[in-house]
């Protein structure tokens, strides 16, 4: 038998990442575990309090947590009505939308685009903006207008912006020609979730309600830095496994 000195005493632990708290353009690379904690806002009540946590090694995809602590959520708090579900962009996955709405709550994820062509040319061409918002024939985006929760689909409109403000459409000269100019909504569009179940929200994307509701994020880190600095619970943990680093974070919550 070999003793390597190189080799972890804790086998569970894997190398992860994160942003660089000095530059945060770069990524550094963390030996450890990885705490997801939602936390649950009760804005009436002015109260934040974590209600769950789900411990993975360095390695783990934040976004793959969802499920599993939706689950655990429904299993210990059973008479906790969730409403809406806030995350960032790494839990931006097709099944994470679809388990969100599952359950009845309105998914307020940041959407990753992954490398999207968002160039005006790459737009035009595929009929929507970076909010889904789709494109009028004047080359202006529609608002949205409307949500019927029955059919699950969104309604937009142009509210005839060519009419009000001719300077600020794209496609010039063509107020003239505007086959919508009869209709008392202009131009409208009628999109439903399925299609873009990604981009498309119940509270759609870019309103002043989306990034209202959005905001209420804030509140998950509060949460983290209560953990860390406050109740010094996770500032340098002594973890040997990964049921150790589970105890802790229980502790924490």
């Amino acid at each position: 038998y070999v003793k390597c000195p190189r080799v972890p005493a804790d086998m569970d632990t894997k190398n992860g990442h994160r942003r660089s708290k000095i530059d945060p353009d770069k990524v550094e690379y963390v030996f450890g575990y990885n705490l997801v904690t939602p936390t649950s806002v009760e804005p009436e009540l002015g109260l934040e309090l974590p209600i769950s946590s789900f411990v993975g090694n360095g390695f783990l995809h934040e976004g793959s947590a969802l499920i599993p602590l939706k689950n655990k959520i429904l299993t210990r708090h059973p008479y906790l009505k969730t409403t809406i579900d806030i995350t960032d962009a790494a839990y931006d996955d097709t099944e994470n939308y679809n388990c969100i709405r599952s359950s009845g709550s309105i998914p307020f994820i940041d959407y990753n685009n992954r490398n999207e062509n968002l160039s005006c040319e790459s737009i035009l061409k595929r009929g929507y903006d970076h909010n889904g918002w789709p494109i009028a024939p004047c080359n202006y985006p529609a608002t949205p207008d409307g949500y019927e929760k029955e059919r699950q689909r969104l309604l937009f409109a142009c509210l005839k912006k060519c009419i009000s403000n001719p300077n600020d459409i794209p496609l010039k000269g063509f107020l003239s020609a505007c086959p919508y100019r009869s209709s008392p909504l202009g131009f409208t569009k009628h999109l439903c979730i399925n299609q873009l179940p990604r981009l498309l929200n119940e509270v759609p994307r870019g309103t002043k309600r989306y990034k209202l509701v959005r905001n209420l994020r804030s509140s998950s880190e509060r949460t983290n830095s209560s953990l860390k600095n406050g109740l010094d619970i996770l500032n340098n943990p002594v973890v040997m496994n990964i049921t150790s680093a589970s105890t802790v974070a229980a502790m924490g919550n």
